[in-house]
């Protein structure tokens, strides 16, 4: 049976009062990102968090409930990290308030700790899952501002359908950037070279959207 409002709500608090919060959602993250919710086990995320598998059930009771806090909690860290960016955003150039929102974005995918970016990608490739709405959340506010941004470069009266793929584009960017430091050796075993750092990516994502938005409005 699916666990109900109360019960999410009851799991998020519990891992956001656990003893070792960040170590705990730092272990899950990862080896759900790795293996699954199959093969993360309670067990597993204990000894990798380095807190008492018994106290960890004592809190969660079985690897349900834990994985829906940890969604969750995902989830909520991006929609702060949202809000913070979308509090900061100047009355200035669209494409410096979309580079704010690309770096902000960049930055929470890709924390080499929390691995939410690599958990975002598992959910997308496996979305039958409790409380992936969770991560949605964050997501869609990330998602809301990169399409006023989009909309100012577009013009307001641009088309919903073609602004919402933008935004959507600079989102996939971000998540295959992300992890493409671990995995593109191993996609593409002849490139050398390696990949600059996270804010050079950053702006190569912006600067490829702005041209493209900016190309689009010429033709329309």
């Amino acid at each position: 049976m699916k666990p109900g409002l109360l019960d999410m709500n009851r799991a998020t608090k519990n891992l956001q009062s656990a003893p070792g919060i960040n170590s705990i959602f730092e272990s899950a993250c990862y080896l759900i990102s790795e293996g699954g919710l199959s093969g993360a086990r309670l067990g597993d995320i204990a000894n990798r968090a380095g807190v008492d598998v018994a106290a960890l059930r004592h809190e969660f009771h079985n690897e349900e409930r834990l994985f829906i806090a940890v969604i969750s909690e995902a989830g909520r860290r991006l929609s702060a990290a949202a809000e913070e960016v979308g509090g900061r955003l100047a009355n200035t150039e669209p494409e410096a308030n979309l580079q704010s929102i690309v770096d902000s974005l960049f930055k929470k995918l890709g924390e080499e700790r929390t691995s939410i970016g690599r958990l975002v990608v598992h959910l997308l490739a496996y979305p039958a899952v409790v409380g992936e709405g969770w991560l949605a959340v964050g997501l869609e506010r990330y998602s809301l501002l990169l399409q006023a941004e989009i909309k100012k470069l577009l013009g307001l009266d641009a088309d919903s359908g073609s602004v919402t793929l933008h935004a959507l584009s600079v989102i996939s960017q971000c998540l295959c950037f992300c992890l493409a430091p671990e995995k593109l050796p191993r996609v593409f075993p002849h490139m050398q070279e390696t990949l600059p750092g996270p804010e050079v990516i950053a702006r190569h994502v912006t600067s490829l959207s702005v041209a493209a938005l900016r190309s689009e409005k010429r033709s329309l």
